[in-house]
This record gives structure tokens, C-alpha cells and sequence, in this order.
């Protein structure tokens, strides 16, 4: 939901874009190891199929809630401050999730460690790129 909501709340195409590629990018990994998880644990179908159910309707929960923030209020101190504050939310949710969740369990496996730091490092870079490809796209149309 963290993720939609910081989505919800950008007012720039850009922007939208930029995160909306991230989110992506960060739910398919999301997605992927939960249904790794869930089919090695030997879940139920039914158990598997609710789970996927509730995480896709929480990003669409998360942009609906961000654009009322963003609409709820013609002040725009308080629609920036409110918008500052749940993207911060939002990135500390995602960052949390993906460093102490996903990365430190991978960390502890020592089978193909070459290959795995290698594919995170270029996710990282590819990330990197995006932010720079962004910003330098938002700051030259401003």
C-alpha cells in the first residue's frame, strides 16, 4: 500500500513514471518470493491465491488514498508537507522491506554468492540510473 500511496501522491508525469517503474520492478521481486516461499512451504492453493489477492488490490488502495491526500486540501503547504511525509513513509517501508527482508536473508546463503551479489549490484545501478535519468529529465522540463 506504501508503495501506491507514494505514487498517488505525485502531481509530474515524471514522477508518476519513475516510481511507478520502481514499484514495479520492487513488486515483481516482492511477488516472486512470496511464491517461492508459499509453493516450497507446500501452501494450499487456496492460501497462495488469497494472499496475491490481497497484495493486488493494496498498491491500487495506496494510489487511491494518495491522490484524496493530494486533493483533500487547496493549501499547498499543508498538501506538500503531507506529500514529504508519506513518501518518506513510503521509501522507509520499501527500503526496510528490501534490505532487512529480502537482502539480509540472502546474504546468509553461500551457494552462487558471485552471481548473487553481481545481480543485486546491477539492480542497484539500474536504480541508480533511473534517479539520475529522472532528475535530469524533471529539472530540464522546470
Amino acid at each position: 500500500m506504501f508503495e501506491g500511496l507514494a505514487v498517488g501522491l505525485q502531481c509530474e508525469v515524471p514522477n508518476i513514471a519513475y516510481l511507478s517503474i520502481g514499484m514495479t520492478i520492487h513488486s515483481i521481486t516482492t511477488l516472486l518470493c512470496l511464491g517461492f516461499n508459499l509453493i516450497i512451504s507446500r501452501a494450499p492453493q487456496k492460501v497462495i491465491l488469497q494472499h496475491f489477492a490481497i497484495l493486488a488490490v493494496t498498491s491500487p488502495i495506496g494510489v487511491t488514498i494518495g491522490m484524496a491526500i493530494g486533493m483533500c486540501d487547496t493549501n499547498w503547504n499543508y498538501t506538500e508537507k503531507m506529500n514529504i511525509y508519506m513518501e518518506a513513509l513510503s521509501a522507509g517501508n520499501i527500503m526496510y522491506i528490501t534490505f532487512f527482508e529480502i537482502l539480509s536473508k540472502e546474504k546468509k546463503k553461500t551457494c552462487n554468492r558471485f552471481l548473487r551479489n553481481s545481480v543485486i549490484m546491477i539492480g542497484f545501478a539500474f536504480m541508480c540510473y533511473l534517479e539520475v535519468f529522472t532528475f535530469k529529465n524533471i529539472h530540464q522540463t522546470h
